[in-house]
């Protein structure tokens, strides 16, 4: 991921670095066949026509997403992960480092407009990958401490979880602080984004769904309230989804699947 994003970083001279040849070749041959459809157009059929006419329209976006992606934005110094977090540890662990390096690079990426959207998933689902990090033992983290199976006991296990709870919510802090201290605008850029953060479950031992825990940072450029608690009782999640939505501009009634899905957002969540 540095390497993908390094050449949207200032070179150092003021210059953004130089757009792909292989990009500017592609828009040319778009233009080309984008020139020679026009002229095709005036001998065919109107149902022909509208066929052709869909396939420029593909063309069209095809075009503006090289022009895009020919045109690097500079978003000032890129952190290198190699030599700002050695160790960070290898592929696969769980280390505040490695989270703190990717935090680095996707709010890079977010504030050169590289990209508005994107997916964080500190572990997988039932993550059976070991929170040594945090001063817990090296093993399953989702049977030992989770499901509370530890040879040192159900307390012992149930603090464990507790800290490493507060290990991966850490680990959030670090992204949406990053984000926070980064200028966007006239604000900042957690001010201007929305970030929806939960789990796969509410409750580890059972895999229970009551108090589902969802968390909203971030005040999508003012259409979010911010420091807001709402605890819902027997109303779908869903709801939260609908929220954003319309904050975002959605004219969607809906968000959800069968039983989970919601016709009503959350008010006291909009400003």
């Amino acid at each position: 991921m540095f390497q993908t994003l390094l050449k949207y970083a200032s070179t150092g001279t003021g210059m953004a670095a130089p757009p792909d040849p292989s990009l500017l070749r592609r828009r040319m041959v778009l233009d080309a066949i984008a020139e020679e459809s026009k002229a095709l157009r005036a001998r065919l059929g109107v149902e022909d026509q509208n066929r052709l006419d869909q396939h420029l329209s593909g063309l069209h976006q095809l075009q503006n997403q090289l022009v895009a992606a020919g045109t690097p934005h500079m978003t000032g110094t890129i952190v290198d992960p190699d030599k700002a977090y050695p160790n960070r540890g290898a592929d696969g662990s769980i280390t505040r480092m490695r989270g703190q390096a990717f935090s680095d690079l996707l709010v890079f990426a977010m504030a050169g407009d590289l990209t508005r959207v994107f997916s964080y998933a500190f572990t997988g689902a039932a993550c059976h990958g070991g929170y040594s990090d945090c001063g817990l033992a090296a093993s399953s983290f989702h049977e030992d401490y989770g499901h509370r199976t530890s040879s040192k006991g159900v307390q012992a296990a149930t603090e464990g979880f507790n800290t490493g709870v507060k290990f991966a919510m850490s680990c959030l802090a670090d992204t949406l602080t990053r984000m926070k201290n980064t200028p966007d605008g006239a604000g900042n850029l957690l001010d201007n984004s929305v970030v929806y953060t939960t789990s796969c479950v509410s409750e580890s031992q059972t895999h229970g769904g009551t108090d589902f825990p969802v968390l909203v940072s971030g005040k999508a450029s003012g259409k979010l309230k911010g420091n807001t608690h709402v605890r819902l009782v027997g109303e779908s999640v869903s709801r939260v989804g609908l929220t954003l939505l319309t904050a975002m501009g959605s004219n969607a009634t809906s968000w959800g699947m069968g039983d989970s899905a919601a016709t009503t957002g959350i008010p006291e969540l909009l400003a």
